[in-house]
């Protein structure tokens, strides 16, 4: 570990009733109650993907029926003989209705028009809510941004038909409905606040689908396992952009002890930025309490797009003792941050010298991060301050 470890809790109640997202730079937790939705239309990204709630008992089956033929469907009698639909554990871009996706343009429940861009629906499914009743859905378009989708009783009766503006949830990776309640909501962070999330999902248990409680991260995001390593001394290997990457497998429940987490287990976080952070968990309350207990430190910096430090910039005097250093080479407006072992930036300047004095009044001693953001281009550099 780089960083001053930090010890955090995150609650989400008894019987994991809530849905909490996290953001590792700041800290700060939003929660949405977790099954007061049904399905969810993808804002960002380019999947069009439509996910299904299964993990409270939601079942989406895919009719075998073409979307004209959509009236054909008037009771439950063969819906048992039909597939079952799963999200995908591994991409927020394949939903439940994206399953059925075969080529670039067919995107599972439409086909998308690259010259009108509409993506317009061919398949109908079947849903089977928790309360164990039966609608019959059809994704009809995705057009000017807008989702319209039509559900109805099997028998035809109670048809709702329903459209939810993309622009209206700008920055948001999802939009929720609620077909029980028939409401829109609007349950999630924006995409920018938040890096991982605590929630139950389905994802695969000994070959079976199963609703397990764990950590899934956001777009962007990657993660490095790192198993069998003293913790103090873990390094981080491969980054998988899989967003179960964390998932479940970390804890096992054992019927004499309860709950055991794995030993010389961590996990890098690298967010968007490359800023990556090492998380270990410690504890686990399971459904009686929905507690996760996890150190959390600031391990460095490791942009994917990062440039060689040895052209281009000169930083010095590296070990600074002096109260300041000099970034040399800068080329046009220029953001400068200088961020500490927890992540945090404690200096930002914006600049357009060629050459830029940085202060480092006030500061502990210790290891830092400049980053340095110029014409779309992120460099990063390790810089030892001696106050």
């Amino acid at each position: 570990m780089v960083g001053q470890v930090v010890n955090e809790t995150v609650e989400t109640g008894p019987g994991y009733a809530q849905q909490v997202w996290y953001d590792l730079q700041t800290g700060n937790q939003y929660s949405a109650e977790l099954d007061n939705w049904d399905l969810a239309f993808e804002i960002s990204g380019f999947t069009a993907s439509i996910r299904a709630n299964c993990q409270k008992g939601l079942e989406v089956y895919n009719a075998p029926v073409a979307i004209e033929d959509w009236a054909t469907i008037t009771d439950d009698s063969e819906v048992a003989n039909w597939e079952k639909l799963y999200n995908s554990a591994t991409s927020w871009g394949v939903g439940a209705f994206n399953r059925y996706s075969s080529s670039e343009t067919d995107l599972g429940w439409g086909d998308y028009n690259f010259i009108t861009h509409v993506v317009s629906g061919d398949s109908v499914q079947v849903i089977k809510l928790a309360d164990e009743t039966y609608k019959k859905i059809m994704i009809e378009s995705l057009a000017g941004g807008i989702y319209t989708f039509t559900y109805a009783n099997l028998d035809g009766s109670d048809e709702v038909t329903m459209e939810i503006d993309k622009a209206n949830y700008s920055g948001k990776n999802f939009v929720y409905y609620s077909i029980e309640t028939g409401e829109i909501l609007d349950r999630e962070p924006l995409s920018s606040e938040w890096d991982i999330t605590f929630t139950r999902f389905i994802d695969d248990y000994n070959g079976t689908p199963y609703a397990v409680a764990g950590v899934m991260h956001n777009h962007f995001v990657e993660v490095s396992e790192v198993g069998e390593t003293d913790v103090t001394i873990a390094e981080p290997g491969e980054f998988s952009a899989a967003i179960n990457t964390i998932g479940f497998d970390w804890k096992t429940f054992d019927f004499t002890e309860g709950w055991l987490l794995t030993e010389d287990l961590s996990y890098f976080v690298k967010t968007e930025n490359g800023d990556t952070y090492q998380i270990v968990f410690t504890g686990f309350g399971g459904s009686g309490t929905g507690v996760y207990e996890m150190g959390i430190s600031f391990y460095g910096v490791l942009s994917s797009n990062d440039v060689d430090p040895t052209a281009g910039l000169s930083i010095f005097p590296n070990p600074s003792t002096t109260g300041s250093f000099q970034i040399e080479g800068i080329e046009g407006n220029t953001n400068i941050q200088l961020i500490d072992q927890t992540g945090r930036v404690v200096r930002s300047i914006e600049s357009a010298n060629r050459t830029e004095r940085v202060s480092t009044d006030g500061l502990a001693s210790g290891i830092y991060f400049v980053r340095v953001n110029q014409d779309a281009q992120t460099t990063t550099y390790k810089i030892i301050i001696n106050g």
